[in-house]
């Protein structure tokens, strides 16, 4: 009989080569495991297939909010499944149409994501489309630095796409939209500007809150008022700060003095 050191000698010697010991149960999946999950995994890509054909059906009848809600359990149903793609899409398409923009992006941009690694057709447009309707929802909610950066990045992404004659004239019904601005800020004798245009520390999207800020330096006597860090940071870098009536960086708390509310500080000076 075997003396039992040696016997725990051989099974170290076992796991250091990376065998089971004997009588161990075997890690890798037997046939039948395997051929379970194969069922599986077909009989969820069904599941996840019908249930997109009933969310697009829902769709295109206009019920938005429970397309939306069947899109999203599309998705998570078959996370790996090429219709993840089109299903964010739809997201996005059902989001746009309820005007909610910030959620319609997040979706067109998970989408424009996915696409990239995508190798069938369909999918593959649907992350083109999702990459220009990034710009669109940006253009409706009026974030126009931000709708030229995706309209421009969408042009230099797909250059002869169809859609790059119309992200060329969204990029000038969003500046035509600026000059409407312009223009109604025209007539002003007094402006009070609180908040910036966009994110206009990066460059490419500086381009709105820059235009407004040289338009209210150029207002002929009109009492102009930057209020906030990020307005007084935004009227220094167009170069303009100088021609402004008066900057403080109190954004919220001069609007609320301007609103007849009472500012704690200016309330404890006066008591003095």
């Amino acid at each position: 009989m075997m003396p039992a050191r040696w016997i725990g000698l051989i099974l170290l010697g076992l796991l250091a080569l990376g065998a089971a010991p004997p009588g161990a149960p075997s890690t890798a999946p037997s046939d039948r495991e395997a051929r379970l999950q194969e069922r599986r995994a077909a009989r969820l890509k069904e599941e996840a297939e019908a249930l997109f054909r009933t969310a697009d059906t829902t769709f295109l009848v206009g019920d938005l909010a429970r397309a939306l809600e069947l899109f999203e359990r599309c998705a998570a149903l078959a996370p790996n499944s090429p219709l993840v793609v089109r299903a964010h899409a739809r997201m996005g398409d059902c989001a746009y149409e309820l005007k909610r923009y910030d959620d319609a992006g997040k979706h067109y941009r998970r989408a424009s994501s996915l696409a990239e690694k995508a190798a069938i057709a369909d999918e593959v447009a649907a992350g083109v489309r999702s990459d220009y309707m990034i710009g669109q929802t940006h253009l409706v909610a009026r974030q126009y630095a931000q709708a030229f950066s995706a309209f421009r990045r969408f042009i230099d992404r797909h250059p002869g796409h169809p859609l790059v004659n119309k992200a060329y004239q969204s990029i000038g019904d969003g500046h035509m939209a600026m000059e409407q601005y312009q223009q109604a800020l025209a007539g002003a004798k007094t402006v009070f500007w609180n908040g910036p245009m966009g994110v206009f520390e990066m460059p490419k999207f500086a381009e709105g809150t820059f235009a407004i800020a040289k338009t209210l330096a150029g207002l002929s006597g009109a009492t102009t008022v930057i209020g906030g860090g990020d307005s007084v940071s935004a009227v220094k870098k167009a170069g303009v700060a100088e021609k402004m009536s008066h900057i403080s960086t109190g954004g919220g708390a001069s609007l609320e003095l301007v609103e007849g509310k009472t500012l704690p500080g200016v309330a404890a000076l006066m008591n003095k």
